[in-house]
């Protein structure tokens, strides 16, 4: 057994095999303990359109549970028996407890799964295997009640209650904050990157190489908490990484979080939704992300505030469209700030050398130009050594440490390909986290100005250009964020301020190379 599977932390909840039956449809084949209530898992776990795929990994919610499971499509012998096709999926539903956190880190049972489903693709009535792997790493329902209530204890009160879909009684379960991506895991200065390969961070860098610099309108509406829903064919694997990817740059560091007037939920992860599921995602309160095989969703205007349709996985030069419903007001246009950002993006992936970006363009190397990031009076020295604030007056404990590596493969390997992929996922993420970090940081001292009561406070396009904002396309995102978060109204005037640019960028030609921000 490989040293990250030692610290598992049993909590499996149910085992479960179903299959595509061509007489009965979709199936549960076999399922431990047997009396685990996973009606309706059949049509989680095997969403629509996978039979036009060889093999998937699903992820899927099923309050309070979350399940994953390896799907395979098997060609038979004989192609008159089951109409030329065996296909099946094995999955586990787990928990959250005290040390996976409110997601469970179903991703710990992959490498399991993906073993067992070529053993029952093609049928086999040996579930030995898989009873064992629960009675090492299951838990009972009683167990599970509990281990909700210590969390909801520490957690703070609940701010989403649901009723348990899955068990079809009149029991409620209770969230407290959405901590489905881990706290720990999510933090500024304590991320790691996870031990298992089987993380979905380390999707992390492919997800925003392929949004393009769409990835900032999705970053906007992820802060705004807006419920976002991506829509692709299957394979939905890396649909639910994109998913796990949007929670992660609506994340607020903890350090941020402390300041900020209003307390605001996270972004819940739905992963993976049908038809099914359409019940569950209309009681869902607040901000998600979630993803869909099914086009009828596109149809369901209500049931999201920004579709975002993935391109073809064999597409790598499209990025994704952006679809609101009529009457919104949230921004599907890319601005030039949005650009010139993503171009510091690009310069990241070129030093890992994943990408053709050569920085020619923009002039400067990735050894010391681009990494003085200016967003209004703030400079974000940020590299792979860590990032400072400079000139700031507060020290901030937590922004100042270094986001360390805990890859146990590399130092067994002494591969340093590893190295790079797991330094290249912080990177990424640190970024954003650094971005929202400055923005609001930025942002506290002009909504709240010696914390004098306002009812509308004035900003102008410097302010937008302060907050590393567009002054042009930004103000209705800046308006509604003071709102959500500080509870104050504020209005945009004076749109239209090249002379402002010109200024701003005067201001700081002393730089030894003028910031990107201001280089089109």
């Amino acid at each position: 057994m490989n040293d990250y599977q030692s610290d598992h932390v049993p909590n499996v909840v149910a085992i479960y095999i179903v299959r595509f039956d061509t007489k009965r449809g979709n199936v549960i084949e076999w399922q431990y303990p047997e009396d685990f209530d996973l009606k309706g898992i059949e049509f989680q776990a095997l969403p629509s359109g996978l039979h036009a795929v060889n093999q998937d990994i699903i992820y899927f919610t099923r309050p309070p549970f979350i399940g994953v499971c390896v799907f395979r499509n098997e060609p038979t012998f004989d192609q008159s028996l089951d109409r030329g096709a065996h296909m099946a999926a094995v999955g586990v539903l787990v928990t959250p407890t005290a040390e996976t956190g409110l997601c469970g880190r179903p991703w710990n049972h992959l490498e399991f799964l993906q073993n067992e489903i070529l053993q029952h693709v093609n049928f086999s009535d040996d579930y030995s295997s898989l009873v064992d792997y629960f009675e090492k790493r299951g838990i009972r329902l009683n167990s599970v009640d509990n281990d909700l209530l210590s969390l909801e204890s520490e957690s703070g009160p609940s701010t989403l209650r649901r009723r348990a879909l899955s068990s079809g009684s009149n029991s409620k379960f209770q969230y407290s904050r959405n901590r489905c991506l881990s706290t720990s895991e999510m933090s500024t200065a304590s991320y790691q990157v996870p031990v298992t390969p089987f993380h979905p961070a380390h999707h992390f860098p492919d997800f925003v190489r392929s949004c393009g610099p769409t990835i900032f309108l999705l970053w906007k509406a992820a802060l705004l908490k807006k419920r976002i829903l991506f829509y692709s064919p299957p394979p939905v694997e890396e649909a639910c990484y994109s998913v796990y990817g949007t929670c992660l740059i609506a994340n607020i560091p903890s350090t941020v979080s402390r300041t900020l007037r209003n307390k605001v939920d996270k972004m819940r992860p739905l992963f993976n939704v049908g038809v099914s599921d359409i019940p569950m995602v209309e009681a869902t309160e607040g901000g998600y992300a979630a993803c869909t095989s099914d086009l009828i969703f596109q149809h369901k205007k209500s049931l999201y505030d920004l579709l975002v349709i993935l391109p073809h996985e064999d597409n790598h030069h499209q990025h994704p469209e952006l679809i609101t419903p009529p009457g919104s007001q949230l921004s599907t246009k890319i601005n030039a700030t949005d650009i010139r950002r993503y171009r510091v993006l690009l310069k990241l992936l070129a030093s890992y050398g994943v990408n053709n970006y050569t920085g020619e363009e923009d002039g400067g190397d990735i050894t010391d130009t681009w990494r003085k990031m200016m967003f209004g009076g703030w400079f974000w020295w940020y590299g792979r050594d860590g990032y400072q604030r400079l000139n700031d007056d507060e020290e901030d404990e937590e922004n100042g440490e270094e986001i360390t590596l805990n890859n146990q493969n590399e130092s067994s390997s002494g591969n340093s390909s590893n190295v790079e992929a797991s330094e290249i996922e912080v990177e990424m993420i640190r970024f954003f986290q650094a971005l929202t970090t400055n923005l609001f940081n930025t942002l506290r001292p002009m909504v709240t100005p010696n914390e004098v009561e306002e009812e509308t406070i004035i900003l102008y396009p410097d302010n937008l250009i302060q907050l590393g904002l567009d002054p042009q396309d930004d103000g209705a995102f800046v308006k509604e964020l003071a709102d959500i978060y500080f509870g104050k109204k504020i209005e945009v005037v004076g749109k239209g301020c090249n002379i402002l640019i010109q200024f701003c960028s005067n201001l700081f030609s002393s730089i030894e190379d003028t910031c990107c921000c201001f280089r089109i």
